[in-house]
């Protein structure tokens, strides 16, 4: 088993691993799976409750998932609720994942980045065309951080949807009365015995504060515990913020004011 998860803010991520046989073909899986949860807790808690090894035995796991929200989550509870998705099942052959949010799954295969899920985002070409055309007006300017290296941040524009008074992340998300619409990220990875394979899903708590190439083998060789502490570090240790004053670029002394909670899990054959 090798799930783990910190909590820093308001204890709403999620990691889960299990086995299960799905019911459209009969084969038998193991799975890993990462939810980020914000708003309020209604949506993640509801979510824990649930049987995955059932779910998750579904062709498209996360439409179950959102009948269920809406079977028994009321209109009014949903409104400030919702969570991400990454989910990675592996077959004896293949590994398909599935992604919704800014939850991110990555395949490394002999020693190399073979795939990395997009966020769902304005960084992502049709996650934009698709925002731009559901909520135009409402997206409204941001400011993030992003990582320059492992000592520097940089300060740059996102976005948010403004609705009733609320923020929300620019992003695909269960829940919230499904405002944000639904386009999952599906891929199939097929390997062969010899292929060394590490498959890792995590939420953004985890992803924001990675490098990926530059973090490549301890991606490769840590186990998740030991890779949501090195995470959970970066969230923690002092940074180096590229400023503009009096028109001369500096690097000032920062700390992130709000690390985020981390959720990772991941499948390794080697």
């Amino acid at each position: 088993m090798d799930s783990y998860i910190i909590n820093n803010q308001k204890s709403q991520d999620y990691a889960c691993e299990g086995n299960s046989i799905t019911n459209y073909s009969n084969e038998p899986f193991q799975y890993r799976a990462t939810f980020d949860g914000f708003g309020t807790n209604t949506i993640i808690d509801y979510i824990r409750s649930l049987d995955m090894n059932i779910i998750f035995s579904y062709k498209y796991p996360w439409e179950i998932i959102i009948s269920l929200i809406d079977l028994n989550i009321s209109y009014k509870h949903q409104f400030k609720s919702g969570a991400s998705f990454a989910l990675i099942r592996i077959f004896k052959n293949r590994i398909e994942t599935i992604n919704i949010g800014n939850s991110r799954i990555m395949i490394i295969k002999n020693g190399m980045i073979d795939y990395f899920s997009n966020k769902h985002n304005f960084d992502n070409i049709l996650e934009k065309i698709r925002l731009n055309n559901k909520f135009n007006k409402f997206i409204v300017e941001d400011k993030i951080f992003r990582l320059v290296n492992v000592e520097e941040l940089a300060s740059i524009s996102a976005r948010k949807i403004l609705i009733n008074n609320n923020y929300l992340d620019v992003t695909q998300f269960l829940g919230y009365n499904g405002i944000s619409g639904y386009k999952p990220d599906i891929y199939i990875n097929e390997f062969k015995d010899k292929d060394k394979i590490v498959a890792i899903t995590a939420t953004d708590g985890f992803w924001d504060v990675i490098l990926p190439f530059h973090d490549l083998d301890f991606l490769i060789y840590l186990n998740a515990r030991r890779l949501a502490n090195l995470s959970n570090y970066r969230w923690y240790q002092p940074w180096l913020l590229k400023k503009k004053i009096n028109g001369i670029n500096q690097l000032l002394d920062c700390k992130i004011n709000y690390p985020d909670d981390i959720a990772i899990s991941i499948w390794k054959n080697c």
